[in-house]
């Protein structure tokens, strides 16, 4: 079977589940909903996860655990708009913003450039107090590496309270697999711009 015949029988199961509901004999939840989502993000099925969000938000009230799965499908699609939207949403549904769901987040948008979004993201995380993971502090400084706004790596650093150095530590135990999943290679700790820095 291919992805979308594995996607699409994940839904018709929903589906099914759904209109048993109706009729009294099984009630679909919060977990069922999600199982579902998590089908989509691990196919990087973004539209049908949106789609599923679309019809049947409205029985069963998305989480984190969906806001969260739905940014990582998006990320996994290449897709950061709805990834922004995913992140914004849980803010408006007073949902506990998470250091997964931010990174994610921040992932789709440095993977296609849109550096400005990213620090927005890492920002946000900051305001939350949230503190970012290695693969998040990479994709700030990535941005500040394709912006060219090397004037901004001093406040990221001093914002979470971290050297030049100990990134670059950090970041060296990052395999290269984890960075290609997320669609970047990671800032160049070689960068003589970012050696001045901390």
């Amino acid at each position: 079977k291919n992805v979308a015949e594995n996607v699409r029988e994940y839904i018709e199961s929903f589906e099914e589940v759904q209109g048993n509901s109706s009729q009294g004999t099984v009630q679909p939840n919060i977990f069922t909903f999600n199982a579902v989502i998590s089908s989509c993000e691990q196919q990087g099925q973004w539209q049908q996860a949106s789609w599923l969000l679309e019809i049947h938000g409205g029985t069963c009230v998305p989480d984190v655990v969906t806001c969260s799965a739905l940014i990582s499908c998006c990320e996994k699609a290449g897709v950061w708009q709805p990834a922004l939207s995913f992140l914004a949403m849980m803010h408006v549904t007073h949902l506990q913003l998470s250091v997964v769901s931010s990174t994610s987040a921040m992932s789709a948008t440095v993977r296609v450039q849109r550096w400005q979004q990213t620090l927005q993201v890492f920002h946000h995380m900051r305001r939350h107090e949230l503190q970012p993971n290695v693969i998040g502090f990479s994709a700030a400084m990535t941005s500040c590496e394709v912006g060219s706004q090397w004037h901004l790596a001093p406040s990221l650093f001093q914002d979470v309270g971290m050297s030049w150095q100990q990134f670059k530590n950090e970041k060296s135990t990052q395999t290269d697999t984890d960075a290609k999943e997320k669609g970047y290679t990671g800032v160049n700790l070689e960068k003589s711009q970012f050696d001045t820095v901390g």
